[in-house]
């Protein structure tokens, strides 16, 4: 198969006229498409020879690499080398697969290193750290691309801990830009907070063993990202993941919902949930050992560190009010509820009886007139 067939059996795949698959399914079919063409190429280009000297493997990281390959999506691959192949005989198989695809026009980032500079690029890339985490032997020598995989899984939980404050600082940033998911008309599937950028940082966390891996919920959100982002470029042709109330509603449609209402609610919901677990996991992990203070806020209400908490002896089930006096302090100081405390309160609090008590309705009133906080 040359590159010509390869550009034309994604486009029948992508125009559906062999019938719609499910998003699923097409990621999966441009996955092995791709992959089949990739592992003919490096064949071919003299990957994996036995007469060749040294050892050499095509590798794939990102999209390819996670099998998460989105319609539009560009390759990311790194011909992986021993350092004792001739550069002359590296430069021609690197010419030979990468090409034919900047020929056809196939997005494509390209790198060609040792494992050790890989690793090396990691120490000081973020991206690059967490890309390695699922680097995947397309073709060649499968040893040495596992070997790289496993190096580069030890590097990262090592220290990844130490790299928690640049970590946070990027996500943050990123949030600055792109907002939140759930707070946008139009939101970016991919950047904005509660996003698949988010789960992919929450997954690296989970590898370097300083959180729990994704949760059902988690996962499942994760799946409801990648089928909208998949939906939305096939309705697009081309690279975007900012959703429009337009494409919403042929989307919708296409996946099932009602209407787009329908659909952004399950999707702000879910954005929802990945921003708190992100936020909870960046705190729980950069929180240390260190001492907190408690500070009162409200009656049975704390900010203990940088969370509100129930105060000591607080009981939920006695005291009716206790949820509303939480959300308020929350939306006033601008700090997150703290995770037990949520789950007591899901557990413990009460549901308010008709006519609310006084207290109540005071503290809604407060709750409502936190401006900004309560979004």
């Amino acid at each position: 198969m040359d590159v010509g067939e390869l550009v034309a059996a994604a486009e029948r795949l992508l125009g559906r006229r062999h019938g719609r698959l499910a998003a699923g399914e097409l990621r999966a079919a441009l996955c092995d498409l791709y992959e089949f063409w990739l592992s003919k190429a490096a064949a071919a280009a003299g990957v994996g020879d036995p007469g060749m000297p040294g050892g050499v493997a095509l590798v794939a990281v990102g999209g390819l690499g996670r099998r998460e390959l989105v319609p539009y999506s560009d390759l990311d691959l790194v011909l992986l080398h021993d350092g004792t192949t001739p550069r002359p005989v590296l430069d021609r198989m690197a010419n030979a697969l990468w090409y034919p695809l900047w020929d056809a026009k196939v997005g494509l980032d390209h790198a060609v290193r040792t494992g050790d500079e890989a690793l090396s690029v990691a120490r000081s890339d973020l991206r690059t750290a967490m890309g390695l985490l699922e680097v995947r032997a397309i073709a060649g020598d499968e040893e040495l691309a596992a070997r790289l995989a496993t190096a580069a899984r030890q590097q990262w939980r090592r220290t990844a801990r130490k790299r928690l404050p640049e970590l946070a600082d990027a996500v943050r940033q990123r949030w600055r830009r792109s907002g939140h998911l759930a707070q946008s008309a139009e939101p970016d599937l991919k950047h904005a907070g509660g996003g698949l950028r988010d789960i992919a940082v929450l997954e690296a966390l989970a590898a370097a063993q300083l959180i729990d891996r994704l949760d059902d919920e988690l996962r499942q959100v994760k799946r409801l990202l990648l089928d909208i982002r998949t939906e939305l470029r096939l309705e697009l042709r081309r690279n975007r993941d900012v959703l429009s109330a337009e494409q919403a509603d042929k989307i919708a449609a296409d996946m099932g919902f009602g209407d787009r209402f329908a659909l952004l609610k399950q999707l702000y919901s879910g954005a929802r949930a990945v921003r708190y677990a992100l936020e909870v996991a960046l705190r729980s992990a950069t929180g240390g050992t260190r001492r907190l203070r408690r500070r009162p806020l409200a009656e049975g209400v704390v900010l203990h560190g940088d969370e509100v908490a129930l105060a000591r002896g607080a009981n939920p089930a006695k005291d009716p009010a206790l949820l509303l006096r939480v959300a308020a302090a929350a939306a006033h100081t601008g700090r997150p509820v703290a995770h037990g405390t949520l789950r007591t309160l899901a557990d413990s609090a009460p549901e308010l009886r008709q006519p609310w008590p006084a207290d109540a309705r005071s503290e809604l009133i407060a709750l409502l007139g936190a401006g900004e906080g309560l979004i």
